[in-house]
């Protein structure tokens, strides 16, 4: 085998739970509307793929199966490695969920009253870019989602209101876990549920999205330099941790 690999390739094989067969946990706990009953499974031979949590991987479409899969055909020596894998990390977050779901929704609409899309610098050029970058994400949020979000310069952060509050974890709450998952790496990655909602509904892409959370960075890149093996890391991992995501979900949607 290449590389010293057990395997030669990995097989994507449709998934059909049988009667008396212990079906995979994704499919069998709520909050799950968009999961499916079937799926597709990942073969290295004939074993199956396993999350962290000893769980069968199954997927919900053939394109993220085969996404997936790529991930594990990419490895040299055929150990999961998991920075280079964040497809395969977001799947077995989704199907492990080894945090309770209600924490993660506890812990993300934090980011409502600091969402970095809302604090804003004092006036001057950095400030008046934030405003050019964040008031039309703000205007889509309102019209699309009914978020009114408040802005403000304070270093407390704002102080949304109860409806904004309510309406975001409303709509944290109508994720399934597949899109939880991608939403909440997302979110953590941008400091910003604005930001993870417009990209998630595409209002914007991933380019715009690693702009719109880097945009402090970035500005200050311009008066400091950047420190090699510092800062160009860090550009690197948000685009990773940005755009996996994304691709993520849009896998999700295709057969």
């Amino acid at each position: 085998t290449q590389s010293g690999r057990f395997y030669e390739t990995v097989v994507v094989a449709p998934f059909v739970p049988t009667a008396g067969s212990q079906q995979p946990q994704q499919q069998q706990q709520g909050h799950d509307a968009g999961g499916p009953s079937r799926g597709y499974q990942l073969l290295l031979r004939k074993y199956p793929i396993r999350t962290p949590g000893k769980q069968v991987l199954v997927v919900p479409t053939r394109s993220l199966a085969l996404a997936v899969a790529a991930e594990w055909e990419w490895l040299p020596k055929g150990k999961p490695a998991p920075h280079m894998m964040p497809l395969m990390a977001l799947a077995a977050t989704a199907i492990d969920q080894p945090k309770e779901r209600s924490k993660v929704l506890e812990h993300l609409l934090k980011y409502v009253h600091t969402d970095g899309a809302c604090i804003r610098y004092e006036p001057g050029t950095l400030e008046r870019r934030q405003a050019a970058m964040f008031d039309p994400l703000l205007l889509w949020a309102r019209q699309r989602l009914g978020w009114s979000l408040a802005t403000s310069d304070s270093i407390f952060g704002t102080h949304q209101d109860e409806a904004t509050v309510a309406a975001v974890e409303a709509w944290l709450q109508g994720l399934n876990r597949w899109h939880l998952a991608a939403a909440e790496q997302l979110i953590t990655a941008s400091k910003s549920v604005v930001i993870a909602a417009a990209l998630l509904y595409g209002r914007i892409n991933v380019a715009h999205a690693v702009a719109a959370a880097r945009i402090e960075e970035e500005f200050q890149l311009e008066d400091w330099g950047m420190v090699e093996a510092g800062h160009d890391l860090d550009i690197a991992d948000a685009r990773s941790r940005i755009g996996a995501p994304a691709v993520f979900v849009r896998l999700l949607a295709l057969p």
